[in-house]
């Protein structure tokens, strides 16, 4: 089986705060200090085109919660083309649609192992749940309004997926090669009450309905 990127949109292809309205529902648009603004969605697709240029096999599951919120078809059309065409599916599918865990974590480790996905990676912004000895398994930039951006990020994104696609293993060489550090649970609690988590629609000042 192909390696697996499971992949989140908000906080990494773009800032963190995307909302759309009941009048709009298919014109999510990204908020700052909780008004709309006119950034661009995806601003940072075309970097993850680049780096995953280098590994033809690598394919991609929808962990967004654009798939629970606007649907699976919309969802993938808003990639480009380049990433279209490696979209496999998404953990939101099944019993995990209508009884979803309550960490994303647990819905993409359930999704691997129902499917008998042995190689994956998770590129997420959303740390939470996400047990010390599994971490090498998420890259996660530390400032979501940044995304995928981040200086330095790009790098160990591409280091991770070499090291998944020759199988060698990623909690031993990717400390070695990139003094990979693990997220701190401080940083993941003040970020959590800083910013919705995920992209909802009919929000009001940043928490869901």
């Amino acid at each position: 089986m192909a390696p697996i990127l499971y992949l989140d949109y908000d906080g990494v292809l773009h800032p963190p705060d995307v909302r759309a309205t009941k009048a709009e529902p298919l014109r999510p648009r990204v908020y700052e200090k909780g008004q709309p603004t006119d950034r661009p969605l995806f601003e940072h697709a075309s970097l993850l085109v680049t780096i995953l240029a280098a590994f033809p096999e690598v394919r991609i599951s929808l962990a967004t919660s654009w798939v629970r919120t606007l649907g699976y078809e919309f969802a993938v059309q808003q990639l480009p083309p380049a990433l279209q065409n490696r979209v496999v599916g998404t953990i939101w599918q099944g019993w995990m649609l209508k009884f979803p865990p309550p960490r994303r974590h647990d819905a993409i480790t359930a999704d691997a192992e129902e499917r008998g996905v042995g190689r994956w990676l998770a590129l997420d912004d959303d740390v939470e749940g996400w047990p010390s000895n599994r971490r090498h398994l998420l890259v996660a930039p530390k400032n979501p309004w940044q995304g995928l951006s981040q200086p330095g990020l790009a790098e160990e994104l591409s280091a991770a997926i070499k090291l998944l696609c020759t199988g060698e293993r990623l909690e031993v060489q990717l400390a070695e090669r990139l003094n990979y550090r693990s997220l701190r649970s401080t940083f993941s609690t003040e970020r959590a009450a800083s910013r919705p988590r995920g992209l909802h629609i009919g929000a009001k000042n940043g928490r869901k309905p």
